[in-house]
């Protein structure tokens, strides 16, 4: 088992989460091991320089991320960057204590702020990022602004997932995605699990690949989605 199994293993070994305060949680807003695999296995067939992702949560893809991150390259200070505006409040910092006890705190830059105020700032200080995972409030519009900024936040050739994409809110923005922004390219299943789980309605992550201008002609017309 390499240093990042072992590390995804520990966040689900205990089967909850603990805050600095001392609140208790158990793990049902913490991703998938299939999403931390997942995640894993593209950090290290492309090696993206910078990272994102909106909610932070109990940071189990953040730990990922940042490991990832350490395991390229040892000196890449905040190389990754999370958003949560609640992670000192409903969440008791118990997702910067997961990156304490991994020891990758270093890695990691975390936004106390929504991402509807987080992620124009960074796209109008020009940032860029080669992967970027959304996994934050699951309303239409927030996760159709996510969505917004996040893909033109995205170098080309770089990938934003979507988590909970049978959500019905969530499934809504990604209609509109596949519909009508084809500079995004969505990435087929790997497995015949996952290849089931969309043939059901019920995929858990959605993939994209950025692999053009997005901004359209301000003259396009909606299609339905």
């Amino acid at each position: 088992m390499d240093d990042t199994a072992a590390l995804i293993e520990t966040l689900y070994s205990a089967g909850y989460a603990i805050g600095k305060n001392g609140k208790k949680f158990d793990l049902g807003c913490i991703s998938t091991r299939r999403n931390l695999e997942t995640i894993e296995r593209l950090m290290k067939q492309f090696s993206p320089s910078n990272t994102l992702e909106v909610g932070f949560g109990f940071g189990g893809s953040a730990v990922v991320f940042a490991a990832m991150h350490r395991n390229h390259n040892p000196n890449g200070h905040r190389a990754h960057i999370a958003i949560d505006p609640y992670q000192s409040t409903q969440w008791d910092c118990a997702g910067r204590l997961k990156l304490q006890e991994a020891d990758l705190s270093d890695f990691v830059e975390i936004l106390e702020e929504k991402s509807s105020i987080a992620l124009p700032r960074l796209l109008a200080e020009g940032r860029q990022f080669g992967m970027i995972y959304i996994d934050g409030s699951h309303v239409f519009e927030d996760v159709f602004v996510d969505a917004y900024y996040a893909v033109r936040l995205l170098k080309i050739d770089g990938y934003i997932l979507f988590d909970d994409s049978a959500d019905s809110h969530v499934a809504k923005v990604l209609a509109f995605i596949n519909s009508s922004i084809p500079s995004l390219e969505r990435q087929a299943e790997v497995t015949v699990r996952q290849k089931i789980a969309r043939y059901l309605g019920k995929r858990q992550l959605t993939i994209y690949r950025r692999i053009g201008a997005v901004d359209r002609e301000w003259t396009s017309r909606l299609k339905r989605f």
